[in-house]
């Protein structure tokens, strides 16, 4: 069971015994297993039960998760100049190569300005929020906005969002 667990890549072996044994499998990088399980309850039509203390859980991943929870909000410290100048870099590249290039926030505010992780997730959202917000603003200006397209694209994401969280309440 840890290859299946903790593999990236399955040898035909490995995945004909995955596939003798298990019923599913999930990966949970980036999703989460809650994430993960509600797609496969919500795909089942089914209920699933987590016991949590048998879930494994990466030793590595325990000191991260236990930092991101100790340093209070006041207590996060930063150098503004190095942030101003990536920022600038960072904004340059997305300028450039569009919204794309912003996945250099993220690595940026974790390993160069050592923000903490549950302050990081929260400014890159903000700042993609922002972004987007400014482009969508500048496309009106110019009438660059298709909007017999752009209504129906909103009548189809409202829509959806509305099937997704009626179907999880």
């Amino acid at each position: 069971m840890p290859m299946i667990l903790t593999s990236p890549r399955f040898s035909p072996r490995g995945f004909n015994f995955m596939l003798s044994t298990y019923h599913a499998i999930t990966d949970v990088t980036g999703f989460g297993l809650i994430g993960h399980l509600t797609e496969m309850a919500l795909g089942a039509r089914n209920n699933i039960c987590i016991d949590a203390d048998r879930v494994p859980i990466s030793p590595s991943a325990i000191p991260l998760s236990e930092s991101a929870l100790d340093e209070p909000l006041q207590q996060v410290e930063f150098n503004r100049s190095a942030a101003i100048t990536i920022g600038v870099v960072i904004g340059g590249f997305a300028g450039i190569i569009g919204q794309g290039g912003a996945f250099l926030n993220i690595p940026a505010l974790l390993y160069v300005l050592h923000v903490p992780t549950r302050i990081t997730i929260g400014s890159s959202l903000e700042i993609g929020i922002a972004s987007s917000a400014a482009v969508l603003l500048g496309r009106i200006g110019t009438d660059q906005v298709p909007w017999v397209w752009a209504r129906i694209l909103g009548i189809v994401i409202t829509a959806s969002a509305v099937k997704i969280w009626w179907e999880l309440v």
